[in-house]
């Protein structure tokens, strides 16, 4: 389950301030996920609503074209600030243009504007070329636009503190320059439009069953749950849903293995990160209601969590070593992971409708 004491604390000081962020996330396949997790945690409230939706599973069909967009995504987290089971439950969100005509930042005032926002309790997110973010795995390779969330500054040291994937490709904490920062945002590829986000620090959140019955229903069944909330954004493209992902996730690894140079390792990382999310959902649901044989559910779910971990580590395996003794044994696992999942999951549906069903919010345990 989530634990505050993850949260990094407060810092402010005369030539210093960091805001708490929640740290490592629970989701960080995705650098956008994990910088937003990393602020909608730092809020007791938001750990009820990550239980009550991180459930769907969605892959690309598009997979073989587009090699940029994540193969393999855990849905909502990837569009995290979308209708009720999104987090602008728990956060405001102020888009700002620095190169517009309401706020003209020219490069000179800029870290004045980042000083004041973090001052302000405002989390910066944007998108800059993080090849001149010394520090980060995209450093002083070719121009690349990403992600990257600035959540404090040291004015006396002119560095700032980051979230961004370091060196050895790890999810980290990394301390930049102003002017390295200033090089990423004013170079030709950057973007200067800043997504701040204030968390809403009072909202309270209620576990919704119903929610968790329907995206475990379509998970099951494999609908695509976006078009459930389509009025909050779009049908989210072409993609496989729920248990539906297994088959094209190992049409993946074999035409990986036959026709590209590498596997791509980030869908056996959210594969991993789903399961464990899942093993926290149901953790919090049992300490919530009164189940019969929850334990049982949760031991096999741990099995799948580390069925799942094992998979990621045999993709890692095949990064350094090309084998087709490998993808065969990846793909055995990957079965076996669909079948038990299946089998646990279609039981477990059962018990959380018969909650929903019988139990009056009254009735909540504590």
């Amino acid at each position: 389950m989530l634990d505050m004491t993850n949260v990094w604390q407060e810092i402010r000081e005369e030539e210093r301030t960091q805001l708490p962020i929640y740290f490592p996330p629970p989701v960080y396949y995705s650098l956008n996920s994990a910088v937003n997790l990393s602020v909608l945690l730092t809020m007791p409230e938001a750990h009820k609503w990550f239980c009550n939706c991180m459930i769907q599973l969605a892959f690309h069909k598009d997979w073989k074209t587009d090699r940029e967009d994540h193969p393999l995504d855990i849905y909502p987290a990837n569009m995290i600030r979308i209708g009720r089971h999104g987090g602008l439950l728990f956060a405001y969100e102020h888009v700002i243009d620095v190169g517009g005509t309401i706020l003209k930042a020219e490069r000179e005032a800029f870290m004045e504007h980042v000083m004041k926002w973090i001052d302000n309790g405002l989390y910066i997110l944007s998108y800059a070329d993080v090849s001149k973010m010394p520090g980060t795995k995209y450093y002083g390779g070719p121009e690349c636009v990403h992600d990257f969330m600035v959540f404090g500054y040291h004015k006396a040291d002119k560095t700032v503190k980051t979230m961004n994937f370091n060196d050895r490709e790890q999810l980290d904490v990394v301390d930049i320059s102003f002017q390295n920062l200033e090089d990423a945002v004013y170079s030709r590829l950057g973007r200067k439009v800043f997504t701040l986000l204030m968390p809403r620090k009072r909202q309270a959140y209620e576990f919704d069953t119903d929610l968790f019955c329907t995206f475990l229903s379509d998970y099951l069944n494999g609908r695509n749950t976006a078009k459930r909330f389509a009025h909050f954004a779009d049908t989210y493209g072409e993609y496989w849903w729920g248990l539906e992902i297994y088959e094209p996730f190992q049409e993946f690894i074999e035409y990986s293995h036959e026709n590209l140079d590498s596997i791509d390792y980030r869908p056996f990382h959210a594969l991993y990160e789903h399961k464990k999310s899942f093993l926290g959902s149901m953790q919090y649901i049992r300490s919530i209601y009164s189940i019969d044989d929850s334990m049982e559910y949760e031991l096999k779910m741990e099995k799948l969590v580390r069925d799942a971990e094992m998979l990621r580590m045999m993709a890692l395996k095949y990064r350094r070593r090309k084998s087709g003794t490998i993808v065969r044994r990846m793909i055995r696992l990957l079965s076996d992971i669909a079948a038990e999942e299946k089998e646990i999951l279609q039981r477990y549906e059962a018990v959380v409708n018969t909650i929903r069903n019988s139990q009056e919010p009254s009735e909540k345990k504590g």
